[in-house]
């Protein structure tokens, strides 16, 4: 490292970060191009948003040793639309949030000789351009697409697979487990079209429903993608889903027997793949995906639980559209019907005296109760009864998470219908901790007494039912039937509901096991059995 580099990360209070710097090679002349050229860069070198915030008002603040004039004077000139030494305080990183992380400290920075829309559009696009060429400069495939391109001025088919294979290695880099979410893949998309004058649907187009049918994924990023995360999973190298079993092992439904056992099926291979093909395009014959629905369910099953089949749950889903009908519900609840026969119907044959057992525990616990209690106020007030401690996230520091955030993912409850602002939130929390949303139950409505809708979100679709009690059913239900993990935050009032109302004390899964030994749980399990 340079002494520029290492002099002015002081000034600017940011010396933690001077190893990480000097392990990228980043050099003084490079400093003051950071923010608007290499964003992505800077997010990496310097995770925290405050910090960034600090890094681009040292550079506001001419702090660069040697060279604060040039600096300045070539970052305002070329690298962005307006001069860094003004007051203007910018958070480049996350390039979809440019504008709302914009802040303008000088009311009279923004005049009528300037089009900030253009201005921010402008960096958008330099901004993506220079990041995937970048990217490419860093691999051997990388540098082949670069020269061909640079002689030929287009890429060939075959190297725009190695394009894409390059982009995924560099996401994944050593994480062998990491995800990339379609908000990144978008990103990549674009940066691509920027760079080399391509449609950036060809290299990720998202789940997408048309004329009543869903499509999956598809483009070239996302086709290397599963290529190599398949491949990943071959060699044991990255974790499969919720208690999934690797080949050759039986897959258990309840710990004892295999699904070949506990749902045999007398259809031949070619009739349910028939029957799959259907249940995968139509949405309409409800008798027939009923029927088709049941016939099919041990063979969905075993590919649901399967390392080489599915990705993640809204993979799943996206397969059978049908799930996200208004009636798809009942599908998963069909499903679990069938693998856990002995705890379906326990909600309305147990429910009431597993309600009086949390009162009781309530009041033991002097937590108020109202005199005429819902099932919503009921279910709020039993998430009380168990404590807040940190836990251990993918990503980041350990997280502590609020009453909100465990209620979020047990009976999140708004007093308006803003269902998208909703799920755009949740999926920015959870993958800064680096966590995928899973279904979750919603409920509208002024009080906790007064609840005039009911959803169950599944993939960022509501499906409304009648009752609370039905809602929190069907997303027990949906949990199992789809094979997925609880809320990491609120896995623990799942597990107790598992075990004292729906009486599943033989479900072998690793998380449900480990969170029924932890004391608290194990006690709230013995007294709120049924």
């Amino acid at each position: 490292m340079d002494e520029g580099t290492k002099k002015f990360l002081l000034k600017a209070g940011l010396g933690a970060y001077i190893q990480v710097f000097a392990d990228s090679d980043i050099s003084s002349d490079q400093l003051s191009t950071l923010p608007s050229v290499a964003p992505s860069v800077l997010a990496e070198l310097i995770p925290k948003a405050g910090h960034r915030i600090k890094y681009i008002e040292a550079l506001s603040s001419d702090v660069v040793d040697g060279n604060s004039e040039t600096s300045s004077k070539s970052a305002s000139s070329e690298s962005t639309p307006y001069p860094l030494n003004t007051s203007v305080v910018v958070d480049l990183v996350g390039i979809n949030q440019y504008a709302e992380t914009t802040i303008v400290s000088a009311p009279e920075f923004i005049t009528s000789s300037i089009d900030f829309d253009r201005a921010i559009e402008q960096t958008h696009n330099q901004a993506k351009s220079t990041y995937i060429r970048n990217l490419a400069e860093k691999s051997i495939d990388g540098l082949i697409v670069l020269a061909s391109y640079e002689n030929k001025k287009q890429l060939e088919q075959a190297l725009k697979y190695k394009l894409a294979k390059a982009i995924v290695l560099h996401e994944l880099g050593l994480d062998t487990n990491k995800d990339i979410t379609p908000h990144r893949f978008r990103f990549l998309a674009d940066c691509v079209g920027q760079e080399f004058n391509e449609d950036p649907e060809l290299w990720y187009n998202p789940s997408h429903t048309s004329d009543g049918r869903t499509s999956l994924p598809s483009g070239k990023l996302y086709d290397q993608y599963t290529n190599i995360c398949k491949e990943l999973r071959k060699f044991g190298l990255r974790e499969s889903r919720r208690g999934v079993k690797r080949p050759g092992e039986d897959i258990a439904c309840d710990g004892s027997e295999d699904l070949a056992r506990l749902l045999p099926c007398a259809l031949s291979n070619e009739d349910v793949e028939e029957r799959l093909q259907f249940l995968q395009t139509e949405l309409n014959d409800w008798e027939t995906i009923n029927r088709y629905w049941q016939e099919t369910v041990r063979h969905r099953q075993a590919k649901l639980r399967s390392d080489a089949v599915y990705e993640a749950t809204y993979e799943y889903v996206n397969t059978y559209p049908v799930l996200k009908q208004p009636e798809g519900y009942k599908l998963l609840q069909s499903d679990f019907r069938q693998l856990f026969p002995q705890a379906y119907g326990r909600i309305a044959s147990h429910w009431e005296p597993f309600a009086e057992k949390v009162k009781e525990q309530l009041s033991i616990e002097n937590i108020s109760i109202p005199a005429r209690c819902s099932d919503a106020e009921l279910l709020h007030l039993f998430a009380r009864l168990v404590t807040t401690v940190p836990l251990k996230v993918p990503k980041g520091k350990a997280w502590k998470p609020s009453r909100k955030d465990i209620l979020d993912g047990f009976l999140c409850y708004a007093k308006t219908d803003d269902l998208i602002k909703h799920c755009d939130g949740l999926e920015e929390r959870y993958r800064a901790r680096g966590l995928t949303v899973q279904p979750f139950p919603m409920i509208i409505g002024e009080s906790l007494a007064n609840i005039h809708t009911h959803y169950f979100v599944i993939d960022k679709t509501p499906i409304t039912l009648p009752t609370t009690r039905d809602l929190f059913a069907a997303t027990f239900y949906a949990y199992h039937s789809l094979y997925c993990r609880y809320p990491l935050q609120s896995a623990r009032l799942w597990v107790i509901v598992e075990k004292a109302l729906f009486g599943m004390e033989e479900v072998k899964d690793p998380q449900s096991q480990a969170i029924s030994k932890i004391p608290e749980v194990k006690r709230l399990i013995s007294v709120l059995r049924v």
